[in-house]
């Protein structure tokens, strides 16, 4: 069995970038920041963690033809866009935009007190030139201990295709996914989220992973492993709060929680970026 493809991104190779109102670390190449092996996860092209002040933000600018995924850490965002949304959103909820077409957004510190601490992701849209959307969903009414919950699905799945089926590797799309399973964006991703009792093991099986009939490989998919707090074994790799491991070539992954309360991240994408 061919062992997984492990490639480590520790805390202490991350940029800094500190502007007064903002504070920016990417996990990825940006501004003077390019290292090789950084450029990309797969599918995930941006991976930034900071903090805005109070009343800070970004006025409104556009993007267009990326999946835009925003996880508040502490604190909450005002969000408002050319489709007309005015949004508030904090910890506990995800974010996402599809921008299509074309979407412009604000983005602020919701609070004039106190500062936000937050996450965002940027993948590249499996779906070119679609009518822009947006949606929140809020996870924390369904974390479990113990267990990953669901916080980013595709909107509408993959599926094996009858081309697929006899060895071709193009997918196509099945129905819509529920909404009450997370937000949902226009690629083959997931988002999943997990807060663990020390010692306690955890797996996860990779939902893009398929073998089409005649045992050929279908896309391949891997997972971007990001520690929020604690510390875990993964793969038989340590990882510390801030540290990430991409991991490939597998069909599920496994670990264990080192301390009390540990948190993890999972972000699953193909990697035929």
């Amino acid at each position: 069995m061919q062992k997984p493809k492990l490639t480590p991104y520790p805390k202490s190779e991350t940029a800094f970038y500190d502007w007064g109102w903002r504070t920016m670390s990417p996990m990825f190449r940006g501004g003077q920041y390019d290292l090789p092996h950084r450029h990309h996860f797969g599918m995930l092209h941006v991976f930034n963690q900071g903090t805005i002040q109070p009343a800070q933000g970004y006025p409104m600018h556009p993007h267009q033809n990326m999946e835009i995924v925003t996880i508040p850490i502490k604190g909450q965002w005002e969000h408002k866009d050319s489709e007309g949304n005015l949004i508030h959103f904090g910890d506990g909820e995800v974010q996402i935009m599809s921008a299509g077409t074309g979407m412009a957004h604000s983005e602020f510190n919701a609070s004039q007190t106190n500062p936000l601490t937050t996450m965002q992701f940027w993948l590249h849209t499996n779906e070119p030139n679609s009518a822009p959307r947006y949606e929140w969903f809020r996870y924390a009414n369904h974390l479990r201990q113990n267990h990953f919950t669901p916080l980013v699905q595709p909107l509408r799945p993959p599926r094996l295709s009858r081309q697929e089926s006899i060895g071709r590797d193009e997918g196509v799309d099945g129905p819509e996914n529920d909404a009450q399973e997370g937000a949902r964006i226009l690629q083959n991703a997931w988002f999943s989220i997990g807060r663990f009792d020390q010692g306690a093991p955890f797996s996860y099986a990779l939902k893009g992973a398929t073998k089409l009939q005649n045992g050929q490989s279908g896309r391949k998919y891997g997972v971007f492993a990001y520690v929020l707090a604690g510390e875990f074994l993964l793969e038989g790799v340590k990882i510390s709060a801030k540290d990430a491991l991409g991991i490939e070539n597998t069909d599920a992954i496994s670990g264990t929680s080192l301390t009390p309360d540990a948190q993890l991240l999972l972000v699953e994408v193909p990697m035929d970026a």
